[in-house]
């Protein structure tokens, strides 16, 4: 059996956010929540954490594309689908400039509605895993760039080759059982101050 993935739908039309929620029955989708407006899509997104959103881009209070926005950014929502009837290209790139991975135009065909929601969570795992990557790699590259300072700070400072400068602040992490990292701060921290 398919987990359940919880949904919240926004819109300012009562009878659009009923039919999407009877489009849902029955599948592998459950409707946590249904809000009018983007500030009460907002709360109820901190409140239910839903594996998606469907929101209308033109509603009172906060529009779509800011609610969006709000929620990609504090991470209370895996993925945003954007409802419109506007075929404007300034909504489409405020929307994917909020982190909108897809669209659905009014009226809604009702029977792409799940094979969307299905694409839009696929295409936000992947988009996790890429920024997962991303992050990592910028770790590493802030991690390398302390050990350099260090070790050239150690070599100006010191006359240590870079072999010794490296075996220096290995020794320091070590000895005090913390990363070489740290071990660099440490060093770049100190001979800063008697610069």
């Amino acid at each position: 059996m398919k987990q359940t993935r919880t949904v919240i739908i926004a819109d300012d039309d009562e009878d659009i956010r009923k039919m999407i929620g009877r489009a849902l029955k029955g599948s592998s989708y459950s409707v946590a929540a249904e809000a009018s407006n983007g500030l009460d899509l907002v709360t109820l997104c901190e409140e239910k954490q839903p594996d998606i959103v469907i929101a209308d881009i033109q509603m009172p209070v906060i529009d779509g594309v800011e609610a969006a926005r709000q929620i990609l950014e504090a991470d209370l929502s895996r993925c945003v689908i954007m409802l419109t009837s506007y075929d404007d290209a300034s909504y489409v790139q405020a929307s994917i400039d909020a982190g909108v991975i897809e669209y659905l135009t009014k009226p809604i065909d009702l029977d792409s509605l799940i094979p969307t929601m299905d694409g839009a969570l696929e295409k936000s795992r992947e988009l996790y895993q890429k920024r997962k990557e991303l992050n990592k790699l910028v770790r590493r590259k802030k991690s390398q760039n302390l050990l350099d300072t260090a070790k050239l700070l150690l070599m100006a400072d010191r006359s240590m080759s870079e072999d010794e400068a490296y075996l220096f602040l290995k020794n320091i992490g070590k000895r005090r059982k913390i990363s070489l990292e740290e071990a660099s701060r440490i060093v770049i921290g100190k001979m800063r101050k008697t610069e």
